[in-house]
């Protein structure tokens, strides 16, 4: 009995101690992930002890290595100088600067890490702390208008206000009646038409979009494809009705103040069989990004995607060019060239 007693002992002390080194070795696993867990789940590091400047160093790089160029030689390098750095720094400080140029290289030239006393941008994929507004709103400019031959399609910007299914719903079912009034073509003018949601604007106008891809997404790691179904664009279906689709002759105008949401529908509209684009190259903002807030005030935004087109053409910080380059009067152009392929309208002088 005094030796079962003994080993009894023994085996709770080496099962107490067994369960010890899990919990310890649990505790630093959370430790070490729980800045970039936190930050990937919420849009905030949260450290959760000691935030030394390496260990802050470590947190952004962890976040930046799924960055779309993430696997480049250019981030491996930077990457490298980064972590040389961290391993002396004092303070957080001295790390900005070197940190800033691994996380471009990682994501793309519209990626960084901002210093406390930069502005801030917020992260469109995470719902923003008093970011509901009281009152959802609609463009006054979100119009469809009928003239000759041609149905006018403005598309303004999505701000955060906007009612995003009645900016689909209005959209969609303007362009029903214009289908309706027997136009034979149409000009959509993405000019200033932005916002980080594509699903409004392209549900809205899905009925040019044939269904299936509508364009492509790229990250480090794999590609994705943005579908269009109906009116539903990646799975979520703003309009509620169906609309049907519109094969018109099409023209779409764009310049260097279309961007993001709107560089994507022109992506989107392209894959039309009558479409034609003109104007001035778009602004360059097609990639996708994630914002990474940090207890110092700093910011990391990093490019985790990049959009590409039927072609396989990636874009990503590169401008998109329309099919005809016209500054001063794409609406002209865009006219002429719908008159010569279809007689409809007429070429103004």
């Amino acid at each position: 009995m005094p030796r079962t007693g003994k080993i009894s002992r023994t085996r709770m002390i080496i099962a107490t101690s067994a369960v010890a080194v899990v919990v310890l070795l649990a505790l630093l696993v959370l430790y070490l992930l729980a800045p970039v867990h936190s930050a990937q789940m919420t849009g905030t590091a949260r450290f959760g002890g000691t935030d030394t400047p390496k260990r802050y160093a470590k947190t952004v790089l962890s976040l930046a290595d799924h960055g779309v160029n993430g696997n480049s030689k250019n981030y491996e390098k930077a990457k490298e100088e980064a972590l040389e750095a961290a391993e002396d720094a004092e303070t957080r400080e001295e790390l900005y600067d070197v940190l800033d140029k691994a996380v471009k290289a990682a994501g793309s030239k519209h990626s960084g890490l901002l210093k406390p006393e930069e502005d801030k941008p917020e992260d469109p994929d995470l719902p923003q702390q008093n970011s509901q507004p009281e009152e959802l709103t609609l463009p006054d400019d979100l119009e469809v208008e009928i003239e000759g031959g041609w149905a006018f399609v403005n598309v303004p910007p999505l701000a955060e206000d906007t009612d995003r299914e009645e900016y689909a719903h209005t959209l969609a079912t303007e362009l029903v009646k214009a289908r309706g009034t027997g136009v034979c073509s149409a000009i959509v003018d993405l000019r200033g038409t932005t916002g980080s949601d594509i699903v409004p604007i392209l549900g809205g106008l899905s009925m040019f979009v044939p269904n299936g891809p509508a364009y492509y997404t790229v990250t480090r790691d794999r590609e994705a494809s943005v579908m269009v179904n109906g009116t539903s664009v990646k799975g979520e279906d703003l309009v509620k009705e169906d609309v049907g689709k519109w094969d018109p002759t099409l023209a779409v105008l764009v310049d260097d103040t279309t961007t993001f949401a709107g560089e994507a529908a022109l992506l989107a509209l392209n894959s039309a069989d009558n479409s034609k684009s003109f104007g001035e190259p778009t602004a360059g903002y097609t990639s996708t990004n994630r914002v990474f807030n940090f207890p110092d005030g700093s910011q990391m935004v990093i490019a985790m995607s990049n959009a590409v087109d039927a072609e396989e053409n990636e874009y990503g910080d590169k401008p998109i060019k329309p099919d005809e380059i016209h500054a001063d009067d794409p609406m002209k152009a865009a006219k002429a060239w719908i008159y010569e392929t279809t007689g409809c309208g007429w070429i103004e002088d």
